[in-house]
């Protein structure tokens, strides 16, 4: 699956993500991050993400991973990652990984109205829409007839979809 790594709204980081990460992926992935938050107008970024559809990492992609983030850690003010509880093993790696990362601005959600809040305790107007945006059409992709990667259809990997990110908009 393609990853995407882009900013559209102020310090906000849009990261989606899915599959599998080998060790290479993941040295590619956190490059271009590096390079995106290089080329940001404003850092510390924030950062969102979509891990979804990502599945377990092997220990040595997940070490890899750790590092780099940990590295990263300078440049971002706060990063929350939206996870699916259908697969508790990968949730539970990805939790472990995010406390791994000693810094207390890193969390892993599975309800998307939490993320936002969250998030959007630090956005300025701008970024808050574009967060409202983004986890939108994460959610809204099943609904669109759009198959996540592992095919579910109208219902996202956080359960139905959620009224207040409508694929038309925010309700």
């Amino acid at each position: 699956m393609a990853h995407s790594i882009e900013i559209r709204a102020g310090r906000l980081l849009e990261v989606s993500l899915g599959g599998t990460l080998d060790v290479e992926e993941v040295a590619e992935l956190m490059d271009a991050l590096d390079a995106a938050i290089g080329k940001a107008t404003f850092v510390p970024v924030i950062v969102v993400s979509d891990w979804r559809w990502l599945h377990l990492m092997s220990h040595e992609a997940s070490e890899q991973l750790l590092t780099r983030i940990k590295r990263a850690n300078p440049r971002i003010a706060r990063a929350a990652a939206l996870a699916s509880s259908d697969s508790p093993v990968a949730a539970l790696q990805f939790a472990r990984l995010l406390q791994a990362t000693n810094h207390a601005t890193r969390r892993l959600f599975y309800d998307p109205d939490a993320l936002v809040d969250w998030l959007g305790q630090i956005l300025m107007e701008p970024e808050i829409e574009r967060l409202h945006e983004v986890v939108g059409a994460w959610l809204g992709a099943a609904d669109l007839g759009h198959a996540p990667p592992d095919g579910r259809g109208g219902q996202t990997a956080v359960g139905p979809l959620n009224a207040r990110f409508h694929p038309r908009g925010i309700l």
